[in-house]
């Protein structure tokens, strides 16, 4: 195909007219009215022609017309679901909000997924920020790069509260079948929706069980329990399945044991909408006088 034919080809290519990109007299042309329509493609070929990648005039229109039936602009297919919700956060001085999505904690895995079209194949890199422990938050806002995960699918096997934070996916042309000039050029990308993701209103989770214990006639001695949840934690502690009044701390305390305290303990920790037992643990106490 010899050079004007190649131009005839292009000028009524379908994708360039329904952008309204038409009557272009040269490559120059071309690419600055592709610009003026934000059609993307133009920096990368800007790129070509500049590097004199494609040093004769034919070769840099046939590559012209190739890209403009070989290539496609990204397109965001499926974003990541997510419910009605937005948290805000303060990033480098600016407001940001972040779609709510909520996971169940464990045992099953939750997968987190974004898909994107394109000519080459599109990249996928995720980022991450950990959600502030409530007890220190801080201000400082840094996205970390998920190296190991390079697929539109994020995988939590199981989810867990360590796993809170905020994420997003980065999207691009997949350029391991461009030229190396090009790599750190390329102007050609999307990101999905920014998510805040957290586990289930409700969900808990105990983070540390009570312990059996053995101890002296006359003796003490403390169990204790403690349950991780977003929501505000209470705590009730049994014996042999009596409620025990007034013991509604992640500590239970007993002095002065005698054979009355021998039994079975458990705590229970709830939020408003979900309930935990911990461990049943035995206290056995015996007739031996506490070690002075």
């Amino acid at each position: 195909m010899d050079t004007e034919q190649s131009w005839d080809k292009l000028r009524y290519s379908k994708i360039l007219i329904q952008n309204q990109i038409i009557n272009f007299k040269s490559s120059s042309e071309l690419l600055n009215l592709m610009a003026t329509k934000n059609f993307t493609i133009s920096h990368f070929l800007k790129i070509c022609i500049e590097d004199n990648l494609l040093p004769y005039p034919s070769d840099t229109v046939s590559f012209l017309h190739d890209l403009n039936y070989g290539y496609q602009l990204l397109k965001m297919v499926r974003d990541i679901d997510a419910s009605n919700e937005r948290v805000k956060r303060r990033i480098n001085d600016v407001t940001e909000e972040f779609h709510v999505v909520y996971a169940k904690v464990g045992p099953d895995p939750v997968t987190i997924q974004v898909q994107a079209s394109g000519i080459p194949s599109p990249r996928y890199e995720w980022f991450y920020r950990p959600n502030d422990d409530p007890a220190s938050p801080s201000d400082d806002f840094t996205w970390i790069p998920l190296s190991a995960t390079q697929d539109n699918v994020l995988y939590f096997d199981p989810f867990t509260f360590s796993d809170s934070g905020y994420y997003y996916c980065r999207i691009q042309h997949n350029l391991c079948v461009v030229a190396e000039v090009t790599k750190g050029k390329l102007d050609d990308w999307t990101t999905s929706r920014k998510i805040f993701l957290r586990p289930e209103r409700g969900s808990l989770v105990i983070t540390k069980q009570p312990a059996p214990a053995e101890c002296s006639f006359g003796g003490s001695v403390v169990f204790e329990c403690e349950g991780e949840s977003f929501e505000l934690l209470t705590y009730q502690w049994f014996k042999d399945d009596d409620k025990l009044i007034g013991e509604d701390k992640q500590l239970l305390k007993l002095s002065n044991l005698t054979l009355e305290n021998t039994g079975n303990y458990h705590c229970v920790v709830s939020t408003g909408a979900m309930r935990e037992k911990s461990y049943v643990v035995r206290l056995s106490v015996n007739t031996s006088s506490p070690i002075s």
